[in-house]
């Protein structure tokens, strides 16, 4: 299996609340990526990574679900 197997490009990732989105999408900038969507009900949101990024990156932002897509 390739390295640019293992990267993620789209994810749902849960667990962001709606006080913190703001928060959130700031600290996902140094990843190129922007959040297509959020879900205030579940706190969830998709987000989109322009380059691939490895799962335990994402996972080093805090206590977050994150689901590939």
């Amino acid at each position: 299996m390739s390295q640019s197997n293992n990267k993620i490009t789209r994810a749902q990732i849960d667990g962001i609340k709606s006080s913190e989105l703001e928060l959130f999408k700031s600290m996902i900038i140094p990843f190129n990526a922007t959040v297509e969507q959020y879900n205030k009900d579940d706190e969830s949101a998709i987000v989109q990574f322009k380059n691939g990024v490895e799962k335990k990156h994402i996972e080093s932002l805090g206590s977050y679900k994150i689901k590939p897509l």
